[in-house]
This record gives C-alpha cells, sequence and structure tokens, in this order.
C-alpha cells in the first residue's frame, strides 16, 4: 500500500515550500526522516523528532531510541511503567489520557499513526533552528513503490544553520538589497563557502535531482533501504 503526502515547510512563503512525495506506508518514521532530508536537501547534521496533539491534549513524540534515552536520563521523558496510575479513581484517569505518548522512529510505521486522508504529524529538524514540516497524507492507493518518489513541489529550501524560517527571511532580504552591505559580503562569502551560486533563486525546484537522491539513498544506506523488507 501507498501513501502521497504533502509536506510543507511551516513558516515559509513567496513561494511556500513544499513537496509531494510517494512512499510505502510501511514506512518507519526513521525511514521518513531520510526521505524528507533529500526533499528539502536538509544534510541529517542535526536531531529531529515528529509530534502531534490530539483533541484530548494528549501529545505524541516519535523520537529515536538514543534521543528517548537521553531523554529518560534527563528527566522529561518518561518511564514505561505508569505507577500512579488508578483506574478507578476519575482524575488519575484524567491524567493519564493527557499522559504524553513516545514511540521510537526506528519502529514506529506511518500506517501505525496516519491511518486516513487529511491525517497529519509535523515534523521538526534541526531543534536549533527550529525547522517545521507538516505531513499531510493525501492519497492511499494500493501500490507497491520500490522506492520512494517525489511527484511535485515547490520553492527553494534554505541552507542549514541560517537561523531558522525568520533568519531565512532576513539572509533573503539582504541577498536581494544587497544591504547593509557587509551582511551581504558576509553572506555571499558563507553561500559560496557551502556551494550554493547566487543571485539566490528563490523557485528553484529540481526535481530530477531529488529522485536520484532518494534512489541513490535506498540503494547506498541499508537503514534507508530496509523500509522495503519490511
Amino acid at each position: 500500500m501507498a501513501y502521497t503526502l504533502k509536506i510543507t515547510l511551516d513558516g515559509s512563503s513567496k513561494p511556500i515550500i513544499w513537496r509531494r512525495v510517494k512512499v510505502n506506508s510501511n514506512l518507519t518514521f526513521k525511514t521518513l526522516h531520510y526521505v524528507i532530508q533529500s526533499l528539502f536537501l536538509w544534510e541529517n547534521s542535526h536531531l529531529y523528532q515528529f509530534y502531534k496533539s490530539s483533541r484530548n491534549e494528549q501529545r505524541l513524540f516519535i523520537k529515536t531510541e538514543e534521543d528517548l534515552e537521553m531523554g529518560k536520563e534527563m528527566g522529561y521523558v518518561p518511564d514505561d511503567e505508569d505507577d500512579d496510575f488508578d483506574p478507578n479513581d476519575p482524575l488519575s484517569v484524567l491524567m493519564h489520557s493527557r499522559k504524553d505518548i513516545y514511540k521510537e522512529a526506528e519502529t514506529t510505521l506511518l500506517s501505525d499513526v496516519l491511518k486516513k486522508e487529511k491525517d497529519y504529524i509535523i515534523y521538526e529538524y534541526d531543534f536549533g533552528d527550529s525547522w517545521e514540516h507538516k505531513v499531510v497524507l493525501e492519497a492511499i492507493d494500493e501500490e507497491t513503490l520500490l522506492y520512494p518518489v517525489c511527484l511535485k513541489g515547490k520553492g527553494c529550501p534554505p541552507p542549514e544553520n541560517c537561523g531558522g524560517i525568520w533568519g531565512y527571511y532576513e539572509m533573503l532580504e539582504v541577498l536581494e538589497t544587497k544591504k547593509p552591505k557587509a551582511d551581504y559580503n558576509n553572506y555571499k562569502q558563507w553561500l559560496t563557502e557551502i556551494g550554493y551560486e547566487l543571485p539566490w533563486d528563490r523557485d528553484a525546484f529540481d526535481i530530477e535531482r531529488i529522485n536520484e537522491d532518494l534512489i541513490s539513498d535506498a540503494q547506498n544506506n541499508y537503514e534507508f533501504y530496509n523500509w522495503q523488507l519490511k
């Protein structure tokens, strides 16, 4: 079974930066992380998580096993056991229903969380810059894919480490006005050093490169490729 997902970079505008991708529904969220990295030309250099809130204020977090273990050691991720839960106490039941849920990205499948059209989850990459992407399930069909495929998209994704979405648009304003000159020269030098060409094209979208990257990642990265063996 295949899912068509629309993934939109939160806060982006003129144009809104988004990608439409088709993947198998048995993808793990860790593999979806790799897919999104390729779709938005990210470099897999930072931590990530998936999360969403329900109507009863209960939140779901999907993190790497390593991140969850660290969270337990530091106290912001609870142990699996809930020793204080009393099913006969209405207040205990209410608090338990609002207790955050934590799942491992390595073992949780898309189909475990996204079950019907319009279901969504948020993907956050780089907790410093906090790049948030809304992942929406648009369609479900019976196809089985060999590789993920990007179907469509729009907009050039920001470079890593530019200060988040607001830092990105501050950078664009400087690049487009060339003022202040000192800031322009600094951005120009930095972007050139990390492999970007100027002038910056807000609309740049190379779907052929993205699909080549998706296939290459699936062929050369066992963790990525393993999604189709499940």
